[in-house]
């Protein structure tokens, strides 16, 4: 009999031919890119007090033209390191799910977001920047931890850490726009999914500058792997069956200037682009996150020259093509 912890490649359901065209088919690695960029409306929302009233009309009809803009694109192939690439048929133990991934050493949860030792950054002190970095990390621990969050697609928790302005526009949009918020302001699961109890993955770096207007901003980078419960763990053939995986590029301002009005001060989503990867093409279109294993035939991406351990390295570029379309 077997059960999670044996080797799945000697099971003999996968013995037949079928097997074969599921493997050729999962060797279309699943990948899917997202953008949106706020900076004009946040800019223009974060004007001095003086100037509030008079552009008030004209903020609200900028933010629903160019609010939180997503273009959705996938990838599926690069070359790099070979030791930890994922094998296309491996034991999988659901208690350790991360093994035979090129995530299995990266940190544990709110770990992998560890900000750097900071420095004074054009004109901010230490401390300022310090205070930044915390304020940035807990946002990122709400937006894409925060578990019944992430279930209820409920952005709340995470915008709740916002700028009182930025957080009443972003809301506004969800309820406005229900499908089309792209996963930014939190990784939404997919109805009828759950993750194993095993912390997702994180791997990734966060930088201090000063944007055009002299804000403080955050420049974040990030991957997050996620390994969902796959139900009966015969269905799993390989560990990326059950490991989706989630890349942003964001930058976060930090409004202190008494100059903008009172709601304005505070953490600002300003731009960020993203990359999905080994999900659920299907899910992923409607703003949500599945693993693979649950696709439909042909529910995944196409591929695009860019093996598996491309999209678990944040140095690489993000992909440019769709493979979800």
């Amino acid at each position: 009999m077997f059960n999670e912890h044996d080797d799945l490649s000697e099971h003999p359901d996968f013995a037949g031919p079928e097997w074969g065209e599921r493997i050729s088919r999962i060797e279309k690695e699943y990948s899917r890119r997202q953008s949106w960029g706020v900076r004009k409306h946040k800019l223009r929302s974060k004007l001095p007090i003086i100037a509030v009233i008079a552009v008030v009309v004209g903020l609200l009809a900028i933010w629903h033209e160019t609010s939180g803009a997503v273009g959705l694109q996938s990838s599926a192939t690069p070359a790099t390191t070979a030791t930890s690439r994922a094998p296309e048929t491996v034991r999988v133990n659901l208690n350790m799910p991360f093994l035979n991934t090129p995530a299995a050493d990266w940190a544990d949860g709110a770990d992998g977001f560890q900000p750097p030792p900071a420095a004074p950054v054009a004109g901010y002190d230490a401390a300022a920047v310090s205070a930044a970095y915390e304020q940035v990390r807990g946002a990122m621990i709400a937006q894409r931890l925060d578990r019944t969050a992430m279930a209820a697609d409920d952005p709340g928790p995470a915008l709740s850490l916002f700028a009182p302005k930025f957080r009443a526009d972003a809301l506004q949009r969800t309820r406005d726009n229900p499908d089309d918020h792209g996963n930014y302001y939190v990784t939404a699961l997919a109805p009828g999914t759950q993750l194993l109890p095993s912390s997702p993955k994180v791997k990734g770096s966060m930088t201090a500058g000063v944007d055009e207007d002299g804000n403080l901003v955050v420049h974040t980078n990030y991957i997050v792997a996620y390994a969902f419960d796959p139900g009966n763990p015969q269905r799993v053939r390989r560990a990326l069956d059950l490991v989706a995986v989630v890349r942003w590029e964001v930058d976060y301002s930090v409004v202190t200037d008494r100059r903008y009005a009172a709601d304005s001060l505070g953490l600002w989503l300003d731009h960020g682009q993203g990359d999905i990867y080994s999900m659920d093409c299907a899910w992923s279109r409607k703003g949500f996150l599945a693993p693979t294993i649950g696709a439909a035939q042909g529910g995944g991406a196409t591929g695009s020259g860019h093996d598996s351990d491309y999209y678990f390295d944040p140095s690489h570029p993000l992909p440019q093509t769709d493979g979800c379309k």
